[in-house]
């Protein structure tokens, strides 16, 4: 098995891959269905429902770079969805998650004697599938 370094994941959407990530994280879900009878002999059953997920990352701030909070803003007041990759980064050899998927929020945060950061979380919205990035 060989283990993946985290440092080589990174968030993109609609092209850009957001600059200054720190970290990443996917969580994918299912909905689920309660579907006990009399018959369930005391105990809860269930079937999988609909699926979905979302994607968010942390990020270092920079006012200089075009792909970071700014486009992020841009991408969360047009409201549109476009594709969303997490994962290794294309050409590498690895593989990604791919979904299409919208800005549900950003933040922009900049503590007493701290860094400058962002944040993003990506709402999924249709299928999500495991890509290859070769």
């Amino acid at each position: 098995m060989a283990i993946q370094d985290g440092k080589l994941y990174f968030v993109s959407k609609a092209g850009a891959t957001f600059s200054g990530q720190t970290t990443g994280t996917m969580d994918a879900e299912a909905n689920m269905i309660e579907i006990t009878t009399k018959d369930s002999a005391g105990y809860r059953e269930y079937m999988a429902g609909l699926k979905g997920g979302t994607v968010s990352c942390d990020a270092m701030q920079d006012w200089s770079d075009s792909d970071g909070f700014s486009r992020a803003f841009e991408q969360l007041v047009a409201g549109t969805a476009g594709q969303l990759y997490f994962g290794q980064a294309a050409g590498t050899g690895g593989m990604r998650m791919a979904s299409s998927a919208l800005i549900s929020s950003i933040s922009l945060t900049g503590g007493n004697d701290e860094a400058a950061g962002y944040s993003i979380t990506f709402q999924l919205t249709g299928a999500i599938t495991e890509v290859a990035t070769s």
